[in-house]
């Protein structure tokens, strides 16, 4: 299962690589998420683990307080144009990101 977790996580994270650019030449990720405790510590462990293993890329975890505030903040960031590059989302979630032409097809 862990394996499972961390191969999403990073295929998710390479796809979502479209990031800015920052000065030093890393291309910067954000990713917004609801993890918190041992499963926010794990995922935290899996972006510290995948930088250092990248050096051309910064994965900056945000991590939001709850599930609910996760979505009304993202629904509030794709309003404005401002999204994160990569959210974990539930599929309950899907109908609202795909009205709003945010999510891609892969």
């Amino acid at each position: 299962m862990r394996r499972l977790l961390i191969a999403t996580i990073l295929i998710s994270l390479l796809l979502g690589a479209c990031g800015k650019t920052l000065t030093s030449g890393k291309t910067e990720v954000t990713f917004w998420h609801g993890l918190s405790g041992p499963l926010g510590d794990t995922l935290n462990e899996m972006i510290m683990e995948f930088n250092r293993e990248h050096e051309d890329i910064e994965v900056v975890a945000n991590p939001i307080s709850s599930y609910t505030a996760l979505s009304q903040k993202l629904m509030a960031s794709i309003q404005a144009k401002k999204q994160p590059d990569i959210a974990q989302v539930f599929e309950s979630w899907a109908s609202k990101y795909i009205e709003s032409g945010v999510l891609a097809s892969l």
